[in-house]
C-alpha cells in the first residue's frame, strides 16, 4: 500500500494567532474517530524555513490510497463520509471551526510516498 502525505498551506485570518489555530486543529484530531477515519494522523506544521516562513498547515498522513478514497474521492466526500458526519456533528464542526480561522482558499496537495 501506497503512504500519502497531505499538506494543507494555510494564511491565519488577522487577529487569529498560531496558538489558537493549533489548539482548533488539535481539538479536531481529539475527536471521537473510533468509527472515524483510521489510518490518519493529524497534525499542525509551521514552517521555519522557505518560501512560506513562519506560514502553517495541517500535515494529513494516510496509511494508504484505499484508506484516503474511502472518505474523500476525486468528487468530494463519499457517502461513508456523510453517514459518519450525520452521526457525528461534532467532528465536523470541528473541521468548520479551522476553516473560519484561515483565508479560504486554501493551497492543498496529497502526495504519494515513494
Amino acid at each position: 500500500m501506497t503512504r500519502i502525505v497531505g499538506i494543507h498551506e494555510v494564511e491565519l485570518k488577522p487577529g487569529v494567532t498560531g496558538e489558537e489555530f493549533a489548539e482548533a486543529v488539535h481539538a479536531f484530531a481529539l475527536a471521537d474517530q473510533s468509527e472515524g477515519p483510521n489510518g490518519w494522523v493529524i497534525s499542525v506544521i509551521k514552517s521555519d524555513r522557505g518560501t512560506q516562513l513562519g506560514g502553517y498547515g495541517i500535515l494529513f498522513e494516510i496509511e494508504s490510497v484505499e484508506t484516503r478514497d474511502r472518505w474523500i474521492s476525486d468528487d468530494g466526500i463519499t457517502e461513508m463520509h456523510q453517514q459518519f458526519a450525520a452521526r457525528h456533528p461534532e467532528y465536523f464542526s470541528a473541521w468548520e471551526h479551522i476553516q473560519s480561522l484561515i483565508v479560504q482558499p486554501n493551497q492543498w496537495n496529497d502526495y504519494l510516498v515513494l
